[in-house]
């Protein structure tokens, strides 16, 4: 590797929310390309669930753990469980990432 060069792993900097800093209950709306928009109530554990879902393939009752949910990076679910069927893990905006993170009042 070359002086300067730090190879294929960067670390970056994005605004969002990170899963330690919410309260029990507290509710986060997303947005992603093109027109999804989820809002996601918090459980505790890491663990929250849908409760609204537009043109998203994620439905209001499923349930899934997360760590955080940045602006422009994509949102990586695990231990997704659609309908009563749990699938390993899910990408939301694999594609130019997440456009928008609130936390709802």
């Amino acid at each position: 590797m070359k002086e300067g060069e730090h190879g294929s792993s960067n670390p970056f900097i994005a605004e969002g929310i990170h899963t330690k800093d919410l309260q029990l209950g507290q509710s986060i709306e997303v947005t992603w390309l093109p027109n999804r928009r989820c809002v996601f109530r918090y459980l505790g554990d890491m663990r929250f669930e849908v409760v609204e879902s537009v043109n998203s393939k994620l439905s209001a009752g499923d349930t899934f753990v997360s760590t955080f949910f940045l602006t422009g990076q994509p949102l990586f679910i695990d231990q997704l469980v659609l309908t009563g069927h749990t699938t390993v893990s899910y990408v939301a905006g694999n594609n130019g990432g997440l456009q928008s993170v609130t936390l709802l009042k």
